[in-house]
């Protein structure tokens, strides 16, 4: 049987998923479980000077925002192989990890 490997998020999603149900596109309810609950499955990551050096990269040379490049930033400084996002951005990096949009 393969081992699977240790989930990470960026701090930064838990952030805008915070964002989200305060403007009322996801139910608050629903945006407390997810807060609750992707933590307790998943390493927190928040950027230091390494995921910041490479987000400004990222976004310089890939045209994105620059949120979506510190998310990226961090998946990539995590040692993650996979990144899984809903955002469409994300998937013009081509490189060792790959992105798997939702």
């Amino acid at each position: 049987m393969e081992e699977e490997g240790e989930g990470v998020v960026s701090g930064l999603s838990l952030v805008e998923l915070l964002r989200l149900s305060l403007k009322g596109a996801i139910g608050r309810e629903d945006a407390g479980l997810l807060l609750d609950a992707i933590p307790a499955v998943c390493r927190v990551v928040w950027p230091d000077w390494a995921v910041g050096e490479r987000s400004a990269r990222l976004s310089h040379g890939l045209a994105l925002p620059l949120v979506d490049a510190i998310v990226l930033a961090t998946a990539l400084e995590a040692g993650a192989e996979e990144l899984w996002t809903t955002d469409a951005h994300l998937t013009a990096y081509e490189g060792r990890m790959r992105v798997v949009r939702l």
